[in-house]
């Protein structure tokens, strides 16, 4: 009767200790399941977030340098680039919050084409040295708000910071030789204007390509 009751109780508690072994490893495994779970989902969103973002800041960086130099390019309007710029921002969301760039956000400066820099140079006049304008947009504590988690919260992350970058450069006639055009590219006027192509710039190609479009070809061949 007593050696039966030990070897009983020996076989109850062995299967006591398999059962919580059991249960252990269950409880890690799902615990890394979900971390999984979490770093995928909340890397889509992240990676959802700064696309969006960098959409807006290719956007505003492009509005901003087309209203940094006066119309004759003798002059740097600083603030209206800048304005122009942050009044695009707004019209892009990330997760479905629009947009709001900082003043301070929004630099003009020069871009080293070789070493592919931006070089600020808030408050220069010269429109030889300042053609271009970087933009920062953010979801962070400062700014729009971090990207809020869903299921990172179970692993202890309740929101990640996001920013991106965007510089628009105001460029110039460039070259690739024959056959290769680089893009995107412009034609001067003095080339499609006047009585002769390569003629002095007597007609506004804007102001006259509506009614009177100057040197006409027709298509041909389909």
């Amino acid at each position: 009767m007593t050696t039966m009751r030990v070897n009983r109780l020996q076989h109850v508690g062995k299967k006591a200790r398999e059962e919580g072994s059991a249960l252990l490893f269950v409880t890690i495994a799902l615990l890394v399941l979900l971390a999984f779970a979490a770093w995928a989902t909340e890397t889509s969103r992240v990676w959802q977030a700064k696309t969006q973002l960098q959409a807006a800041a290719d956007a505003s960086s492009l509005a901003g340098v087309g209203s940094l130099l006066t119309n004759d390019f003798t002059a740097v309007d600083e603030g209206a680039a800048r304005t122009t710029a942050i009044n695009y921002g707004p019209h892009h969301k990330a997760l479905d919050t629009p947009v709001t760039i900082a003043g301070a956000d929004v630099d003009v400066g020069s871009w080293d084409l070789g070493a592919r820099s931006f070089t600020p140079l808030n408050g220069s006049s010269d429109p030889d040295q300042v053609r271009a304008v970087r933009v920062r947009t953010r979801r962070d504590d400062n700014l729009n708000g971090p990207v809020q988690t869903i299921l990172g919260r179970a692993v202890g992350v309740d929101s990640i910071p996001v920013n991106t970058e965007a510089v628009a450069l105001w460029g110039f006639a460039g070259g690739g030789g024959p056959g290769v055009a680089d893009l995107p590219f412009t034609i001067d006027c003095c080339a499609i204007s006047g009585d002769t192509p390569g003629s002095a710039c007597t007609q506004n190609y804007c102001d006259t390509v509506s009614s009177d479009i100057p040197n006409p070809c027709p298509l041909s061949g389909g």
